[in-house]
């Protein structure tokens, strides 16, 4: 999909951010049955829309089974 010009620099800033937070938060800050204790993505806390996708302050650091629990279960973090 196309994004604007300005949506494709939040995306290059968040994925420096992304590396960053994922280094410094190694472990799964949800815990959720089924947890493989490791975080290997990041879930946004209160969406991801505008600069929200940047705010480090709106990360979560969570293992694959976590989020996909999260996801389909529509769990506010």
């Amino acid at each position: 999909n196309k994004v604007s010009e300005k949506r494709e620099k939040q995306n290059t800033e968040y994925l420096k951010l992304r590396k960053v937070y994922l280094k410094e938060n190694q472990y799964c800050e949800v815990k959720m049955g089924g947890c493989t204790k490791l975080s290997t993505e990041i879930h946004h806390a209160d969406k991801r829309n505008g600069l929200r996708l940047i705010d480090v302050e709106n990360f979560v650091a969570i293992c694959r089974n976590c989020h996909t629990k999260v996801e389909n279960e529509n769990i506010k973090l």
